[in-house]
């Protein structure tokens, strides 16, 4: 009996390893005011609205993994920190010292990196069981939903930032994603206006993936529109975006299905994958059901991570890893009943 277990014990250990290694390095670059830094090559530390919130993401998803309240903690502190400096839904990005940091131009009002943010405050309000959170917060979390409404046009889609010429479909995959997490905000103050507003365009974003779908599933197909542009991306890029299409993107399981075999076809080698290119292919195999070659692009990233020492790296290897190897797992709510009015969490299958 005990031979029959001991490699099952062994793979528990190095997958734990593998969530601290990646938590910690995480951790070790978050300030004392909660801002999750990047080292530039000159010893400047940055701050970047978009990154923290894939770092913090990730942190998330190590605390569901492990149980250790560090990880949990380290996400609510970027929350606050994000909370505190945004303006109109979202903080500038940040230059300088731990000590003394500026910002630098505009505040960064994205589409991703509203959507993002929606997802991160959503998962702590689940994790925390805050009852209080989400309409203390409020202001804060629909100000990222207005921002996303404000860069919204004719056909649902967003525009990546303000002031774009073109829209890009990755990012309204994760806004797609994002938007499901704030129905569960609107739910939880039980906001009808704001529950509405996000059912309509998350439909609206779904009518137009649909529309893009080529006949080889992959995205998005030429098309005449009278809204902003869509371009249409060529190589890499194009896989990238069909990807993320099936990762987080607006697809039944059967069409993530064959969208992830269509981009397979023409995919290059992974170690010749960068890091988004590698995260991409992780997520989308893990929902996909290619996990053979979803844990190659997770090794990939993985050793990106290392040598980057990336929190961004880090946090989209977290949530990879998690969604690759611990999806079965259930939200850790204990003492609450399913689907609880104020405190519900999606199933396991459609955590993300």
């Amino acid at each position: 009996m005990m031979s029959a277990m001991a490699p099952i014990l062994v793979l528990a250990t190095l997958s734990s390893a593998d969530v601290a290694e990646h938590a910690n390095a995480i951790l070790e670059q978050q300030l004392a005011c909660g801002a999750i830094t990047e080292e530039l090559a000159d010893g400047t530390l940055r701050i970047d609205p978009y990154s923290g919130n894939l770092a913090a993401l990730g942190l998330i998803e190590a605390y569901r993994i492990t149980d250790h309240n560090r990880y949990l903690e380290g996400a609510i502190a970027w929350t606050d920190w994000y909370l505190k400096h945004s303006v109109n839904g979202a903080p500038s990005v940040y230059e300088g010292t731990a000590n003394d940091y500026e910002a630098v131009g505009e505040p960064a009002y994205a589409d991703a990196t509203a959507a993002t943010f929606t997802m991160v405050a959503n998962h702590r309000r689940i994790m925390t069981r805050d009852r209080a959170f989400a309409m203390r917060e409020k202001p804060g979390v629909w100000g990222s939903f207005s921002l996303i409404l404000d860069l919204q046009d004719y056909d649902g889609l967003t525009l990546p930032a303000k002031g774009a010429e073109s829209k890009e479909l990755w990012t309204n995959a994760w806004v797609y994603t994002g938007l499901r997490h704030s129905r569960h905000m609107a739910e939880a103050v039980r906001d009808m206006n704001w529950l509405d507003r996000a059912r309509h365009a998350r439909n609206q974003i779904s009518d137009t993936f649909e529309e893009l779908r080529s006949g080889e599933a992959l995205y998005p197909a030429r098309r005449g529109t009278r809204s902003v542009a869509i371009p249409q991306p060529q190589g890499r890029e194009a896989l990238i975006t069909s990807l993320a299409a099936a990762a987080v993107g607006p697809l039944s399981l059967g069409q993530a299905r064959a969208t992830y075999q269509a981009v397979l076809s023409e995919l290059p080698p992974v170690v010749e994958l960068d890091g988004d290119e590698s995260f991409w292919l992780a997520m989308a195999g893990a929902r996909a059901g290619g996990t053979r070659l979803g844990r190659d692009a997770l090794n990939s990233l993985k050793a990106i991570a290392q040598e980057s020492n990336s929190p961004k790296r880090h946090g989209q290897f977290l949530m990879a890893h998690s969604l690759l190897n611990h999806k079965a797992q259930e939200p850790r709510l204990p003492g609450l009943p399913w689907r609880s009015r104020f405190i519900e969490g999606p199933p396991p299958s459609t955590w993300w």
